[in-house]
């Protein structure tokens, strides 16, 4: 009985770790779009929360549906839910930060894992006529408090790579819109400094860097 009652407790956690009720009665408040809207839905996790829609494009039709902490995995749990139900154009896909452990444990590889919960959410929107456009994860400088941040972001950064260059695999066989966010940031291995207030995520000089290309990437996908 206690291994059923650890395993049942284990499976609410992985249900509960999905939000489903996150967006709940956002959705159903958006209601469908206008004819000729092109609606966009950004889905990830704190990378995309972060991401200020409304200040960086002003009167677009661009939706934000990231949630702190999620796995991709996660995302792509909830992918029906905030995505497809939404009728989008297009998404923008950011997800596999938080797969990778900030240990970053070399035993550990979870490229494969990212790459099937891409492909579920890929097909998905395939199955429903809404173009896709995959995203780079960006380099890190440091984890927030970290005690060993240069070993430790190095590593993170070396799968970070190689989780993006099977990304961008993904992108060019299916013909997705291909965003990297990596190369548009990194220097010197790293995130700098002047990206970041806490060595992980984008600030505000981060976000004016990559808008300019994220703002061209859906104008091009939209004309597809």
């Amino acid at each position: 009985m206690l291994v059923v009652a650890e395993l049942t407790i284990i499976h609410f956690r992985q249900i509960a770790g999905i939000q489903l009720w996150h967006y709940k009665e956002a959705n159903r408040l958006l209601g469908a779009p206008l004819p000729h809207e092109n609606r966009v839905v950004f889905i990830g996790d704190s990378l995309t929360v972060g991401l200020p829609l409304a200040s960086l494009f002003p009167q677009r039709p661009f939706i934000n549906r990231g949630i702190n902490g999620q796995t991709s995995g996660q995302i792509a749990a909830r992918f029906n839910q905030d995505v497809v139900s939404l009728r989008p154009t297009i998404v923008v896909i950011l997800a596999g930060r938080n797969d990778i452990s900030p240990d970053t444990n070399p035993q550990h590889d979870p490229t494969n894992e990212i790459d099937a919960n891409i492909n579920l959410m890929t097909t998905e929107a395939k199955v429903h006529n809404i173009r896709v456009i995959l995203c780079s994860l960006p380099p890190v400088l440091h984890y927030p408090d970290d005690p060993a941040p240069t070993y430790r972001s190095d590593a993170v950064n070396v799968r970070t790579k190689e989780v993006n260059h099977s990304l961008e695999e993904i992108a060019r066989r299916e013909d997705f819109g291909w965003l990297d966010y990596y190369s548009l940031l990194v220097e010197q291995n790293r995130l700098p400094a002047r990206y970041t207030n806490d060595g992980w995520h984008l600030n505000a000089a981060g976000f004016r860097r990559i808008a300019p290309y994220l703002e061209a990437k859906i104008t091009l996908t939209t004309l597809q």
